[in-house]
């Protein structure tokens, strides 16, 4: 069975069972910023796109509702660990569908004592039309895309979580629906891209460790994603610059008869990707983001993410 084959039956059969296993375990195995709202998207000209990644995060501060980080002091550590396949496929000339999958690691430590969890974070299903193809070159018309994105709440949350220091708390809790577009733009050697998107979690009930229930409600968040790039003539490598402000906001809280209403959320993820293109199927990418550059930063922790991404491609 070649590619093609292989993925025809790989895409439609991890979606159903990423819904199947959902609806089996709807708490089985989560980190506070859940998965990203933008699906993995085919941008060239391939069928099929399989993709492997590997991601380490570490939360060192906190933006409290004052906006004034709060940078963690030595003995207190929290590191992610995040490996997420991704695949994607062609359904139609201008239309495709992807779903992806995370196993989290995370480990906490606290005032000398430290706690660990791994499993299975929140899954997603991605789906993207190529609503502005390039199909004759212009000096100014972006190649673009409109994008839409479930994401299943596999894992535990802060809110249900059943571990010290929250360990297995690899997920945001909640159903998240995305939407927005890609528009990128390339001239020889220097490329741009901007991506913003809308989204909108469901509310949910939960049931904490100590048996206690609440019911949040998060309501709707956008972010915006702007990147420029730099192709090398003679070689094959990319640097590329990019910088993302997100925000989410305020929830509702209710729990024991009272309401309660969060501030909120501000973040800037600012960050350094180099890829290399290995060949025209194969290409390998590393990224640095650092949450602590910019801001303001409110109501959310503050991190920095080291990934290493490869990725395969089938030509259509």
């Amino acid at each position: 069975m070649g590619p093609p084959a292989l993925f025809r039956i790989l895409v439609p059969s991890l979606a159903v069972g990423a819904l199947l296993a959902f609806a089996g375990n709807a708490r089985a195995a989560a980190c506070c910023g859940g998965t990203s709202a933008t699906p993995s998207l085919i941008t060239g000209d391939d069928a099929y796109q399989f993709g492997l990644a590997v991601s380490r995060s570490e939360i060192i501060g906190d933006a409290p509702t004052s906006g004034k980080p709060v940078f963690r002091g030595d003995g207190t550590d929290e590191v992610t660990t995040t490996y997420r396949l991704d695949v994607a496929a062609i359904l139609s000339d201008r239309t495709q569908a992807s779903v992806t999958v995370p196993f989290v690691s995370k480990s906490v430590a606290a005032g000398g004592t430290s706690n660990g969890a791994s499993g299975v974070g929140d899954a997603s299903l991605g789906f993207a039309y190529e609503a502005w193809p390039e199909w004759t070159y212009s000096e100014w018309k972006p190649h673009g895309f409109l994008f839409t994105q479930l994401n299943l709440p596999f894992a535990h949350s802060i809110y249900d979580t059943e571990a010290a220091g929250a360990s297995d708390a690899f997920g945001t809790g909640f159903y998240r629906l995305s939407a927005g577009t890609l528009l990128r733009k390339a001239w020889r050697v220097l490329d741009a891209a901007v991506t913003p998107e809308v989204h909108y979690s469901l509310p949910r009930a939960f049931t904490d460790a100590g048996g206690s229930s609440l019911r949040v409600s998060p309501g709707f968040g956008a972010s915006v994603e702007a990147g420029v790039g730099y192709n090398f003539v003679r070689l094959p490598f990319r640097v590329g610059l990019r910088i993302q402000p997100v925000w989410n906001e305020p929830r509702t809280i209710d729990a024991d008869g009272a309401r309660t209403r969060s501030s909120a959320q501000w973040v800037w993820n600012t960050g350094l990707d180099v890829g290399y293109l290995a060949t025209t199927e194969w290409s390998l990418s590393a990224s640095y983001t650092d949450q602590t550059l910019l801001g303001p930063a409110v109501n959310t922790t503050l991190g920095r993410t080291f990934a290493l991404s490869l990725q395969r491609r089938w030509p259509r």
